[in-house]
């Protein structure tokens, strides 16, 4: 589980991009007061999204050191 941050260079990607680049699935993607199970590839991801990505360990250690 992910919050984006403002710093974040994750921030931009589409759900599909960082699915692709990173070997990873988006399952949950949470903005504002919505949620969106599995969501569409071309979804782009923002400060403040919450996502929650299925990923090997090493994948996941990546990603958060991304996102700071």
């Amino acid at each position: 589980h992910f919050v984006i941050t403002p710093q974040s260079q994750l921030a931009g990607k589409t759900v599909g991009r960082l699915e692709d680049e990173f070997d990873a699935s988006v399952v949950l993607l949470r903005r504002g007061r919505s949620a969106n199970l599995h969501p569409d590839n071309d979804t782009r991801l923002t400060v403040e999204d919450q996502i929650t990505v299925f990923a090997e360990a090493s994948t996941l250690h990546k990603l958060n050191r991304l996102n700071k």
